[in-house]
């Protein structure tokens, strides 16, 4: 493990070489930052790099699990965190153990550069990533991986360049969209789905799209409070009570896990 002078960074190798018990603690910890983070913003955000190393690690031991049987095959990493931590996984620390898949993983750059990078740098490298479709060989991630090493002052400024830099995706029509977004909702990955958003919503300079994810998000939220139920004398689906119990009422998903242990 690495010490800098305020707090112990554990190293992938020690993660890995914990039980699935004591990576749950390690997440638990990780959570309890999360819940925190009103109070210890800064705290927060420097702990998404660390976060996003313990999620890459537990992603690993999840398809162990999967071989071994032990959780079902469509168990997502998302889904298991929260199954362990008993909360959603921040969508920042996501985006870092993308970061650390590309990058460490791949031996792009050392996990000492890794830990030495700000959470944004690792964010924007991990769209770079998600951008060429996790392609190690594309010129970007190498141009990146530089980057990400050498750690110079324009670092974030360099990697949104190289972002801003690659050729998106053909023109998607409305309708094409449309149906995308229904498929991802029908096979249940809404939460996936809300962490892309989240993410995106981070970093968005446009006032107009601010404002349309802004007052497109609060008529979500009004339509879940206005869902009636049938029959003759219809109700609220979900009253105040049981909408503010959500905020505060932590919850088990549905994961089939049939053992903690590995």
């Amino acid at each position: 493990m690495k010490t800098t002078e305020s707090k112990v960074i554990l190293t992938a190798a020690h993660l890995r070489s914990l039980t699935i018990d004591l990576l749950t603690a390690e997440a638990g910890k990780a959570a309890d930052i999360e819940k925190d983070s009103k109070t210890a913003t800064e705290r927060h955000k420097s702990a998404f790099p660390e976060t996003g190393k313990l999620l890459a690690v537990i992603g690993e031991k999840l398809e162990e699990m999967k071989l071994k049987q032990a959780v079902a095959r469509n168990t997502s990493l998302s889904a298991y965190w929260e199954f362990l931590t008993k909360s959603k996984p921040n969508p920042h620390a996501l985006s870092c153990s993308v970061a650390f898949d590309c990058f460490v993983k791949g031996g792009l750059i050392t996990e000492a550069d890794y830990d030495l990078c700000s959470a944004q740098c690792l964010e924007i490298a991990a769209s770079i990533t998600n951008k060429v479709g996790g392609d190690l060989t594309h010129k970007a991630i190498a141009e990146a991986a530089n980057h990400l090493h050498l750690r110079g002052h324009t670092a974030a400024k360099k990697l949104k360049e190289i972002l801003e830099g690659l050729k998106g995706p053909k023109k998607m029509d409305e309708a094409k969209a449309i149906e995308l977004i229904q498929e991802v909702l029908a096979h249940g990955h809404h939460t996936a789905l809300l962490a892309v958003v989240t993410a995106e919503m981070t970093y968005i300079k446009d006032e107009d799209k601010a404002k349309e994810f802004h007052i497109g998000l609060k008529d979500a939220a009004d339509a879940i409070e206005n869902n009636m139920t049938e029959g003759d004398k219809p109700e609220r689906r979900f009253d105040d009570d049981k909408i503010t119990s959500w905020y505060h009422a932590l919850h088990t998903p549905q994961v089939q896990v049939l053992t903690a242990k590995t």
